[in-house]
């Protein structure tokens, strides 16, 4: 590939960032494209009473082998794990702990059910769970870590290891805070880049024949909220109405979890990513992940206010690849690498020239974008029960169900309200002083004497153009191989990848997550380190590689072992310090 070092990085993510540190310790002449005025993406951190608060993305979902968890601790950052519940009824009493735990039982239950009815229904049209899913080595996940059995990010109360006191329900929140990072989601070395069956030699040859591979028929298990009527139907029948609010919590707090209504759920691709988790306590950084945002920021060539509306292509391979800003500024580089959100690809803010494949245009339609909106408050003193997380089950679903206490974190009287799906699409229409009054309604139904907050912040994630939601999720219509196919790169007319992709939208293994954005983005830095430095490396490009890297140093040694089967990865690297 000889002198082809220049690279764009469309976005200032944790993905972007992530392949800008990555090719920039590689050498390469390195440019950032970032639309805002800071760097972070869906990963804010706003300043309440001298403590850092995460707007956007707040959580490390799992640290034990999490990549993100060996940098903080790089860093000297303080992670934080979150797990207490309690848990409040509509008329603001408490829960009754056998009660709720009950009534949990039986949404685990309707969950299976309704995995077990959406696998029979693929098996009836003639495709396996596994055919949908995509990858013929990926074993079907099921719902063997249903929620409060320490299962799935997405799944609030399987996201944290209830205590003793607290109801699996409980715990739920951490999920639901995770992204608008990724929930902030979004949010960002080396990389656990196992999203792709696809091959770049596949994807060349299709593109230098300038023919589509023919896309199998979509065969689909149907909506989460319709089999859960149907599958439920005869359990919840006999449940009193003090336990059908308790059941509406837990269909609330899951909503929350993946930022969407159960209606826009597929009935059995939901939570495909349960098994690729990593274990351990799902944490906060108590210095927010903006610190972390801008240690990872520094010494990039990040042009600020460079919003992009335009990534040309040149087929011909002569000029390599051109990004075209708002302000009719053009930066021309050999590669660039696109981490906009899914939500701004829907919207189709920025044209590829030429056009994006059908393949890919079908996934970013299929593919669903969730909305997580958050109230921090801070209030002249504690007035409530100091516990990690506030479940409010009202009369409603859906409607202020969660609330985080970072009171212990912060050392000051800060409390986090949290909404997903479309009642968060819904407030961001309203004034701050209408989304705050909906909150001190339900706060003083449970504690009477709450003082009016001294400081607010709300995010808007949806009404945000650079963003236009927090995380992805798998919709009705889309399974697990939307993923890949959102990964997959552009070619040339001579089959070299030019345009690539990531972002946490471009994984199946951890979506939605800042884990996953990160991953994603060096991800893409191997791909073209190993397309212009063959010879530097053991082993050709394979996006199932797991790669490992320090944010102080360029090169680390790793073990990371395959996810598939717990042996050392065919690809494994031993990177030294260079």
């Amino acid at each position: 590939m000889g002198e082809n070092r220049r690279v764009i990085v469309v976005g200032a993510g944790i993905s972007g960032l992530a392949a800008a540190r990555e090719l920039t310790q590689r050498g390469y002449e390195v440019t950032v494209l970032e639309g805002r005025d800071r760097p972070g993406g869906r990963t804010v951190s706003v300043d309440m009473g001298g403590s850092m608060v995460d707007l956007g993305a707040a959580f490390i979902h799992g640290v034990e082998g999490n990549p993100l968890s060996a940098i903080v601790k790089e860093m000297g950052l303080t992670p934080v794990p979150f797990e207490q519940c309690t848990l409040y009824q509509s008329d603001g009493w408490p829960a009754d702990i056998r009660e709720d735990r009950r009534v949990e039982r039986i949404f685990n239950d309707v969950l299976e059910r309704c995995h077990q009815a959406a696998v029979q229904h693929l098996e009836q049209r003639g495709r396996s769970f596994s055919d949908a899913t995509a990858a013929s080595r990926e074993p079907a996940p099921g719902l063997s870590n249903t929620i409060g059995s320490g299962g799935s990010r997405r799944r609030p109360a399987s996201t944290l290891k209830p205590s003793a006191g607290a109801t699996a329900a409980t715990a739920a929140a951490a999920g639901a805070a995770s992204t608008p990072s990724g929930n902030g989601a979004a949010a960002d070395g080396a990389v656990d880049s196992r999203n792709g069956v696809h091959s770049t030699v596949a994807a060349a040859t299709g593109a230098a024949a300038g023919v589509e591979p023919a896309q199998p028929q979509r065969i689909l298990p149907g909506r989460l909220d319709e089999l859960l009527a149907q599958e439920g139907k005869s359990l919840l029948s006999g449940l009193s109405k003090g336990e059908q609010q308790l059941f509406n919590w837990h269909r609330g707090n899951l909503e929350i979890a993946c930022g969407a209504d159960l209606s826009e759920l597929s009935a059995v691709h939901w939570n495909q990513d349960d098994r690729y988790q990593y274990e351990g306590d799902h944490v906060m950084l108590r210095e927010g992940y903006g610190c972390l945002v801008k240690a990872l920021s520094k010494r990039l060539d990040i042009r600020y206010q460079a919003e992009v509306k335009v990534i040309k292509l040149d087929t011909t391979a002569v000029k390599g690849v051109q990004a075209t800003t708002a302000d009719g500024r053009t930066f021309d580089a050999d590669f660039l690498v696109c981490t906009l959100p899914l939500g701004v690809l829907k919207a189709r803010a920025v044209r590829f020239d030429p056009v994006l494949p059908q393949a890919k245009t079908d996934s970013i339609r299929a593919l669903g974008f969730g909305c997580l909106n958050k109230v921090v408050m801070l209030f002249p003193t504690v007035f409530w029960d100091t516990m990690d997380f506030i479940g409010h089950a009202a009369d409603t679903r859906g409607q202020w169900v969660l609330f985080a206490d970072l009171s212990r974190m912060t050392g000051q009287a800060v409390l986090v309200a949290m909404t997903g799906g479309p009642f968060a699409t819904s407030i961001e229409r309203l004034s701050d002083s209408g989304i705050l009054q909906q909150i001190m309604a339900v706060l003083k139904r449970i504690y009477h004497k709450v003082p009016e907050p001294v400081k607010v912040e709300i995010s808007r994630w949806k009404s945000d153009r650079f963003a236009r939601g927090s995380f992805s999720f798998i919709a009705p219509d889309a399974t697990a191989k939307d993923y890949d196919t959102l990964s997959e790169p552009l070619c040339d007319g001579f089959g070299v990848p030019r345009v690539l992709f990531a972002g946490e939208a471009t994984t199946r293994y951890h979506p939605s997550t800042t884990t996953g954005a990160w991953l994603s983005g060096l991800r893409e830095a191997m791909r073209i380190d190993m397309l212009v430095r063959p010879t530097k490396h053991k082993e050709p490009f394979d996006p199932d590689c797991v790669y490992d890297c320090s944010i102080r140093f360029p090169r680390v040694p790793h073990s990371e072992r395959s996810p598939f089967t717990g042996a050392p990865s065919p690809c494994e690297l031993k990177l030294t310090a260079t």
